[in-house]
């Protein structure tokens, strides 16, 4: 037994149990912030109420690479095969490593997911409208497709994709399907997931669109596609090419061309956040993946609105105070976006020219303003969101995926869990029905 956990099984899972972590206090912001090699605890106090406070960190027994907001208002994150490693080390990467966090007594449980083989290291992820949530793809290269059941405390595995897919991007649509694209390694076209039915290929809706103008400065141009549900109830493509689009799920699946995203530059690993009902704002990024230290283009901090309710329109605001590759937007309950993290050089793996100080953007005002200060480089693997009860919880995600309610107001945003890029969202119409 390891010291301060208890042992267990629950659901055909193996489980650990953490002794509950102190309470936390209630700040302006609560975030949660972790490293390959764990946590420790620093509070970082500012003035309430202006720059926001940073709350004490939360330990967990492995990586954060994904998390979700689950319904009943605790936090599910997993990382791969192992703990704090995906490629090197030995033994079979055939499960996950998986904590869930429960905010209001500070208890971490770990659960290793052995039953359903699945390595769910970087994959597609969707939350479903009945709370569910959908994993698909990931490392390295599988078509494997798990469901997580929060009521069961339970993953299950379901039917996989017909293509391979690593870095993908998942999108739950308004009529409870999930329409995934891109990935590695992708033969370039898109994929519908249907309750009962699994997986059906979308022939007429390939990932080229959004990779044509990449050049040999972008040789992953196919990972991360931004595609947010519009209120037509078509799926918008805001990047991270310049070249925007609209995809349709309808069918054997269509794509068609949408307009450029006013000056901007190939941003691959900006934010993409949709902060009311078909506004869209896109921030920072850098136009290559990742490269040398000395060949890497600097990272931008160029800031647009994109209005998709009618017909596209694309405004350039005032940029960022920082340029930023590898941030994190997370949507707040009076639609305010924070943007946290990032560095200057677009680099993975890397804390060079890291971004300590937050930005808090305005939509009334389209303007930025500073927040207070990080202690620690929040850069490549990073990810945020509210959490019921809770200002806002942040943690280590490589940042591709936004899972949150859809508001039909500002005001009405009840949970959020916010992975810049690609995102799972619901148009007004859908999420009415929900409510």
């Amino acid at each position: 037994m390891i010291p301060g956990k208890e042992r267990g099984h629950s659901n055909g899972i193996e489980t650990r149990r953490r002794r509950p972590a102190p309470p936390l206090a209630k700040v302006r912001l609560v975030v949660l912030l972790s490293f390959f090699a764990g946590l420790s605890q620093t509070l970082l106090a500012a003035t309430p109420g202006v720059e926001g406070r940073w709350g004490p960190r939360i330990k967990f027994t492995t990586v954060p690479i994904s998390a979700a907001v689950l319904p009943n208002g605790k936090l599910l994150i997993f990382s791969s095969w192992d703990r704090f490693d995906f490629t090197s080390g030995t033994g079979a990467r055939d499960k996950t490593y998986s904590d869930l966090y429960d905010p209001a007594t500070g208890r971490v449980t770990e659960f290793r997911v052995t039953q359903n083989k699945h390595d769910m290291f970087c994959p597609g992820t969707a939350l479903l409208e009945d709370g569910r949530l959908l994993v698909n793809g990931g490392g390295p290269h599988v078509t494997t497709t798990s469901i997580y059941d929060f009521n069961r405390n339970q993953w299950v595995r379901r039917a996989s994709m017909s293509r391979r897919r690593w870095y993908n991007a998942s999108t739950t649509l308004p009529g409870g399907g999930v329409f995934t694209l891109g990935g590695i390694p992708d033969d370039g076209v898109g994929e519908l997931w249907t309750a009962g039915a699994g997986w059906s290929v979308l022939a007429g809706a390939p990932v080229t669109p959004m990779t044509v103008d990449a050049g040999t400065n972008m040789p992953r141009s196919g990972e991360h596609p931004k595609v947010l549900v519009a209120p037509n109830g078509k799926l918008f493509a805001a990047g991270p090419t310049p070249n925007m689009q609209w995809y349709d799920s309808a069918g054997g699946g269509s794509v068609q061309f949408a307009g450029r995203r006013g000056d901007d530059i190939y941003a691959q690993n900006n934010v993409t956040v949709m902060f009311d009902v078909g506004k869209i704002v896109t921030a920072g990024g850098s136009p290559r993946y990742d490269a040398a230290a000395g060949a890497h283009p600097p990272a931008s901090a160029n800031a647009y609105v994109i209005d998709i309710n009618s017909a596209v329109s694309t405004r350039k605001i005032a940029s960022m105070q920082h340029d930023r590759s590898y941030a994190n937007g997370v949507i707040l309950p009076d639609g305010r976006v924070l943007v946290v993290g990032g560095n200057g050089t677009g680099k993975a793996f890397s804390d060079a020219d890291a971004v300590f100080v937050p930005e808090m953007f305005n939509p009334d005002t389209e303007t930025w303003t500073p927040m207070a200060r990080q202690a620690t480089p929040r850069t490549y693997q990073f990810n945020g969101g509210i959490v019921a009860g809770w200002p806002g919880v942040l943690g280590w995600r490589w940042p591709m995926w936004e899972l949150r309610r859809q508001p039909r107001r500002r005001g009405d945003l009840q949970s959020a869990l916010s992975f810049p890029g690609a995102a799972s969202r619901h148009s007004r119409r859908a999420y009415r029905r929900r409510l």
